[in-house]
This record gives structure tokens, C-alpha cells and sequence, in this order.
């Protein structure tokens, strides 16, 4: 079917929002600026261009826990991505499948 979705990798990075949830097949602007998200962009950007969006459970939290995180979140692709002059980024990320997350390294 030419709808299917291709296998994820059982492996994806990770970015923790605080403001947005991110459904399968919608497209949603991101603005990223914390370290660890920008680190998983990145790896994201140097691979297959997957990662997995989940929010955070307390959005005054700068650094949260995997035991912060909800463990259901959405697979996403990373459309567009333009790095700003602070550092931070801009990101297009298209919604592809709810993925439950686990095993966080």
C-alpha cells in the first residue's frame, strides 16, 4: 500500500518539548535552543533525518530526566531546519507515527 509508512529504526533521538504535541501527519514549526535537543537534531540531520518528539512533564524543568518525559510521543521528520545566528534553531518537522519510548542512553 502506497500509504504504509517505511520501518523506524528502533533507535531515534530524542527532543523534549514543552509547548507542542506533535500528531502523525501533521507538520509543525519547532523552535529548538537547548543543547541536548540541538545535539539530537544534529544526529538526526546526519542520518535518516528521524527523530522522536515527546513532551515534557514540567516545562520549567532546563535538563529533564527520561522519568520527566511522557513515554508516548510521535515520530517525526525533520523537513527543514535553519540555524539562527544565536545558535538556536528553526525547525519543520512532520509528524509520522506514535511511537512509545524506552531505554534512554
Amino acid at each position: 500500500m502506497a500509504d504504509e509508512l517505511p520501518p523506524l529504526p528502533s533507535r531515534l533521538p530524542v527532543v523534549a518539548t514543552t509547548n507542542l504535541v506533535l500528531f502523525p501527519f501533521m507538520m509543525s514549526p519547532l523552535a529548538v535552543g537547548r543543547v541536548a535537543s540541538l545535539r539530537a537534531l544534529d544526529a538526526a540531520l546526519a542520518g535518516d533525518r528521524l527523530i522522536a518528539l515527546t513532551m515534557q512533564r514540567d516545562e520549567n524543568v532546563e535538563t529533564p530526566s527520561p522519568e520527566e518525559l511522557n513515554s508516548i510521543g510521535c515520530a517525526g521528520a525533520v523537513v527543514r531546519m535553519m540555524r539562527m545566528p544565536d545558535g538556536n534553531a528553526q525547525v519543520i518537522v512532520q509528524g509520522l507515527t506514535r511511537v512509545r519510548l524506552s531505554n534512554f542512553e
